[in-house]
């Protein structure tokens, strides 16, 4: 647990000092990782537990960038994942590094953040004539509440500064389930 909270304050650090970059086309953020020793397990790949950690990761590292790090600790704004569903592809090898690419999109009910991590190959592996691979894919549902169990519009965080209108989407309707 100890590393783990070290990751965290690494990435909120690295996400003050360089924000993520946001490709522009898809409203995307990638996040270059590579599977550590403390990440693998018996069989020498990355443990399926911590495909979790590696996307709550990527969270952490674009929270100071859209603004919300600031207001969430002085409002004491609490981050609750409510649902979450992992897609194992293909696995990523002992020290391979790989991409995490991080979508999120708010919906009409203006309640919601829903997430999208892909765990796609890292570019410079993609052999020339080739796809990259996808090993992964997490949904998350999330939903962000002050104290007093108050909802925290994301429409709110939307506006928060130009990180946020240009990494969340908007959509008209409700997500297919």
């Amino acid at each position: 647990m100890l590393i783990f909270t070290c990751r965290v304050l690494w990435h909120i650090v690295m996400g003050k000092l360089r924000p993520p970059h946001i490709n522009k086309a898809s409203r995307s953020c990638d996040l270059v990782m590579r599977c550590s020793p403390l990440d693998i397990d018996t069989y020498f790949h990355m443990n399926n537990a911590i495909y979790l950690r590696m996307a709550e990761l990527s969270r952490w590292r674009m929270f100071p960038a859209s603004g919300s790090f600031e207001t969430a600790i002085k409002q004491k704004v609490m981050f609750l994942a409510v649902e979450q569903k992992v897609s194992y592809l293909k696995p990523i090898a002992a020290l391979q590094r790989y991409v995490i690419r991080t979508q999120c999109d708010v919906f009409k009910d203006d309640k919601w953040l829903h997430y999208e991590h892909m765990f796609l190959q890292h570019p410079d592996d993609v052999p020339h004539g080739k796809t990259q691979q996808v090993f992964a894919k997490v949904e998350l549902r999330a939903v962000m509440k002050y104290p007093t169990g108050q909802t925290v519009k994301p429409s709110t965080l939307m506006e928060a500064n130009d990180f946020s209108r240009s990494f969340y989407r908007k959509h008209d309707t409700e997500r297919q389930s």
